[in-house]
C-alpha cells in the first residue's frame, strides 16, 4: 500500500474525503469556484450586497487582494461594525445604503445583532424594530463611481 493509498484510506475512515483541489466539484468551496469561474484572472471589482459584518469581503479580500469590493450593508449598527471590521483592508469600500430597483428610501427590519434583517415580511409579521434607509440602484451606484465592468 503506497503512503498515498493509507493516508486517503485513514482521513476517509475519518468521515474526510481528501482530493486535490483541481478535482474538487463545483458548489463544495465558493473561493475555488470563483477561482474556476475567472479562469485564473484576478477580479477587478466585486459587489458585496447585504455585507452584513463583512464575513465574505474579508474573504474575497484575501482570496483577491488586488480588487476592490464595494460592501453594501443597509443597518447603521450592523454597518458599524463592518467598518471596524474592515478597517485594515483599504480595497474594502463600505456602503451604508440598500440595493434595490430604485432610488430613494426603504423600510427594513433594524434587529440588534441579526444577520437577518429583511425588506421583505410577510403582512402578519410583527416587527418590533424598523427604520428607513437609503436605497440606489446597481445603475446608479456604478454611474455615480464610473464603473464599466463587474466581476461579481
Amino acid at each position: 500500500m503506497t503512503f498515498r493509498a493509507f493516508t486517503k484510506g485513514f482521513f476517509r475512515s475519518l468521515g474526510f474525503d481528501l482530493r486535490p483541489l483541481k478535482s474538487v466539484p463545483f458548489g463544495v468551496d465558493w473561493r475555488w469556484d470563483l477561482r474556476g469561474v475567472s479562469k485564473g484572472r484576478e477580479p477587478e471589482c466585486i459587489i458585496d450586497v447585504g455585507a452584513n459584518q463583512g464575513q465574505t469581503a474579508l474573504k474575497l479580500a484575501e482570496e483577491f487582494p488586488n480588487c476592490r469590493i464595494y460592501s453594501f450593508e443597509p443597518v447603521r449598527s450592523t454597518f458599524d461594525m463592518l467598518r471596524i471590521n474592515i478597517r485594515s483592508h483599504t480595497n474594502i469600500i463600505a456602503i451604508n445604503t440598500a440595493v434595490g430597483e430604485t432610488v430613494g428610501a426603504i423600510e427594513i427590519t433594524d434587529e440588534p445583532g441579526s444577520h437577518a434583517n429583511t425588506t421583505v415580511w410577510h403582512p402578519d409579521t410583527k416587527r418590533t424594530h424598523t427604520a428607513s434607509v437609503q436605497l440606489t440602484t446597481f445603475d446608479e451606484f456604478c454611474d455615480k463611481q464610473a464603473i464599466l465592468f463587474v466581476d461579481l
